[in-house]
């Protein structure tokens, strides 16, 4: 009886923490490298918490595969596409070509584009040890939840690491986007504001009608 109680709590946990999983990531089928699942792994899901829309990350599938792919907001949810499943009109991969895109879009000065790049690379900087530790938590986490016997108050507290760590990486990016939005004028921001639904490639608001 007691082992069976233990079961019940494990799977109301595990149910629990899958539903902190995007579900618009969930949506988006095809095969992240961890066999014939049609959803992304949460792997795929943690490694673009805090980035943009077009960032190259790399992650480690739940078989253990080396993954390089593509921040991808889809409905809502940022999930790393692996490359060459998904791609925007110009193809476009990485900060470097997503930066390019906005400047000329927004018909950066010179300065403006040298204080930008200084504002990524900082953001940038200051969120690869949250991502680190994400992944960390992450490990331990599945390791906890396959246990025995399990601890519920090991599992709780992890799963609460996980969130506030998530949540830390998302205050980094509207910091960072906030930061942007400053130095520009008020006609770019204007402008940003129209593009932004646009950046979002074929499955974007410009393609709802």
């Amino acid at each position: 009886m007691k082992r069976m109680e233990a079961t019940i709590r494990k799977t109301a946990v595990i149910l629990a923490l899958a539903a902190m999983v995007p579900a618009a990531g969930i949506a988006f089928g095809g095969n992240w490298g961890g066999g014939r699942s049609k959803g992304p792994p949460q792997e795929a899901i943690d490694a673009c918490a805090g980035m943009s829309e077009g960032d190259a990350v790399q992650f480690t599938s739940p078989r253990g595969d080396a993954v390089s792919g593509i921040c991808r907001d889809i409905r809502g949810g940022m999930v790393a596409v692996p490359e060459g499943k998904f791609s925007g009109k110009d193809g476009a991969k990485g900060p470097g070509k997503r930066f390019a895109r906005m400047a000329r879009k927004l018909d950066l000065t010179e300065a403006q584009k040298d204080q930008v790049k200084a504002i990524l690379t900082s953001e940038r900087e200051q969120a690869e040890p949250l991502r680190q530790q994400l992944a960390e938590n992450r490990e331990n986490l599945r390791k906890a939840i396959e246990a025995e016997p399990f601890n519920e108050a090991t599992v709780r507290a992890l799963a609460q690491s996980q969130n506030e760590t998530r949540v830390e990486l998302v205050v980094s990016r509207a910091r960072t986007k906030s930061q942007i939005f400053a130095l520009l004028s008020p006609e770019q921001r204007e402008l940003a504001k129209k593009l932004g639904p646009m950046e979002e490639g074929r499955h974007g608001h410009r393609n709802r009608r």
